[in-house]
């Protein structure tokens, strides 16, 4: 049986244009941008769910969705995506994951697009700057609290409070964590440095020389 998306689907998606390139395994580099999102003004004959006009926003990470990695759920170890046959995984702008240019150009082309694009709501456009944090940064973190195990009642301390790592605090609430903190050496990205605390929905000071918690889990942002 054929798969829908056997047949490679295109979907330029609109960007701002950029001049800045990265090196890769496409001559003469590529420009960069993995977190991606926009709106679809072609498709390919191979696409059938994907229509142009659609906003939608893409995860970083380029799969097919149908070889045997993306089958067992594991989309960022995809075989099809990626023509190195020594290696697997493909993305948006990164060097060695493919012949794949980022979204920091005035056009995106998108593989396998009916697997890859989420399509958005009619609100899309109007709350574009949470939409796009599913790219990347929202389900990093979110995929830390699933590979953790994290039910409700648990206590989480997360290694590093920057993006990835707010995400994952936020992951954790919604989860229904009981309370947790971050460690960070950061004084910009931990409010201070130091361990900051979170009861449910709420932060908490910083406290000098705090105990070490007791967590059931340690998230680390790398």
């Amino acid at each position: 049986t054929s798969h829908p998306s056997t047949t490679l689907g295109n979907a330029p998606i609109n960007r701002k244009p950029t001049t800045r390139t990265a090196t890769g395994p496409n001559e003469g580099g590529g420009p960069f941008g993995h977190e991606n999102m926009g709106e679809v003004i072609e498709v390919g004959s191979g696409v059938e769910k994907v229509r142009v006009g659609d906003r939608v926003v893409l995860p970083f990470n380029i799969s097919c969705g149908f070889c045997k990695n993306c089958e067992r759920g594991l989309t960022n170890y995809c075989l099809t995506t990626q023509p190195d046959p020594s290696t697997a995984g493909a993305a948006y702008g990164f060097a060695d994951m493919g012949p794949y240019g980022g979204g920091q150009a005035e056009l995106l082309r998108v593989p396998f697009c009916d697997h890859n694009a989420l399509r958005l709501g009619e609100d899309a456009e109007e709350k574009e700057n949470d939409y796009v944090m599913l790219s990347d940064i929202f389900p990093t973190g979110y995929h830390a609290t699933e590979m953790a195990g994290v039910i409700p009642g648990d206590s989480v301390v997360i290694a590093g409070a920057g993006p990835v790592g707010l995400m994952a605090a936020l992951s954790a609430m919604i989860k229904g964590a009981a309370k947790g903190g971050f460690n960070s050496s950061s004084q910009h990205r931990g409010r201070g440095g130091g361990y900051q605390r979170w009861e449910h929905d709420r932060w908490r000071p910083s406290v000098e020389h705090l105990p070490r918690p007791s967590v059931e889990f340690v998230l680390d942002r790398s």
